[in-house]
């Protein structure tokens, strides 16, 4: 692959929300740039400032009114002003999202983190408004000749049994998202005080922690040791902070943080609880079982199976109650890191857009 040297991704999000896909963007950037490449990462902060917030707002204009196609014309949007200013030569062309993909003469992979109509916990919508966005999401997904790749085998079953109008996604590949496991190499012996738990994500719907406060407000009127870190920001950070003021809970919200403050936070705990009703792979678990963590989460999630070390069959409250508090007799999932390495990723993704059998970073 002599002369493969340049890379375009294309994200279809504003940088500064972060969030798993922007994250396997800058994984993959990282990656490639070790490796010599330039690499373009086109975010919509990459748009001129009059262009910069117009998919966003056509989304939600739409929505008011015919929800929940918003989502789909707000990537089809951004596809067109990308398609327009940033259709530029390269050796290869990421999307990370099936609502910006194009195809053209140049290698090209598009990933299919989840779907917009697998995301729709915060709103009150029918089932045939949603199976509305379900066709459009069909014909987008046969539309694309180059590969597809989705994060874990999970969703892809989940995937061929919720669209079933789409005759390609049986033949999507599956490449599971990566970290770069030297930032969790082993640093300094923190003192764990017991009973003390963490969440990483988003404060959004789909991340469920309003249930998640109500579980630890059980657990602590049973045993005051217990206590809670969130780390993350979104639209539902002022209710929860309300609540956990409201009920006097021990629960420290961190914001946002980068890189290695999250790392050394985790490190911090002694338990890992994700309450999120949807995944389709999850860097959080991930980051979670690289730092030693014990981890409990929904045993529905499409994640691989190694990352829950306690898994809870349903959102009943009792029954998330006695999973955290037996999680330190249970036993723990071991996972093969490298496996789950950006390096590993990326190589997967160069050897399937070349259609080679060896690739070397």
């Amino acid at each position: 692959m002599i002369g493969v040297n340049k890379a375009r991704i294309y994200y279809g999000g504003f940088a500064f929300r972060g969030g798993g896909a922007y994250m396997h963007a800058k994984l993959m950037r990282a990656e490639l740039q070790r490796s010599g490449w330039h690499v373009d990462l086109i975010t919509l902060e990459s748009l001129p400032l009059v262009l910069r917030f117009l998919p966003h707002c056509v989304g939600w204009l739409i929505n008011f009114f015919s929800p929940p196609m918003g989502y789909y014309y707000k990537g089809r949007l951004t596809r067109l002003f990308y398609r327009l200013l940033f259709n530029r030569d390269a050796n290869i062309r990421i999307f990370e999202d099936i609502y910006l993909a194009w195809d053209s003469r140049i290698p090209s992979v598009t990933l299919l983190h989840a779907v917009w109509s697998d995301n729709l916990q915060s709103i009150d919508i029918s089932n045939d408004r949603v199976n509305l966005l379900i066709k459009a999401e069909e014909k987008l997904i046969d539309f694309i000749t180059h590969p597809i790749i989705t994060v874990s085998d999970s969703y892809k079953d989940f995937l061929e049994k919720s669209h079933v109008g789409s005759s390609r996604i049986p033949r999507i590949s599956v490449i599971p998202l990566g970290l770069d496991i030297a930032e969790f190499e082993k640093g300094d012996e923190l003192l764990k005080p017991a009973k003390s738990l963490v969440f990483c994500g988003s404060l959004e719907a789909r991340k469920n922690l309003s249930f998640l406060l109500t579980v630890f407000k059980t657990l602590h009127d049973s045993d005051g040791r217990y206590s809670l870190t969130i780390i993350g920001d979104g639209p539902d950070r002022p209710d929860l902070e309300r609540y956990a003021v409201q009920h006097d809970l021990p629960v420290s919200f961190c914001g946002r943080l980068g890189r290695r403050d999250v790392i050394r936070e985790l490190r911090r705990h002694t338990l890992y609880v994700h309450p999120s009703v949807k995944e389709s792979f999850s860097f959080a678990l991930l980051e979670a079982k690289l730092t030693g963590l014990k981890t409990v989460a929904y045993s529905g999630l499409e994640v691989p199976v190694e990352f829950i070390d306690v898994p809870v069959a349903s959102f009943d409250e009792a029954e998330w109650f006695r999973a955290i508090s037996c999680a330190e007799v249970t036993a723990t999932q071991e996972v093969d890191f490298h496996a789950y390495s950006s390096r590993m990723m990326v190589q997967k993704t160069l050897r399937l857009a070349f259609g080679a059998t060896e690739v070397t970073l």
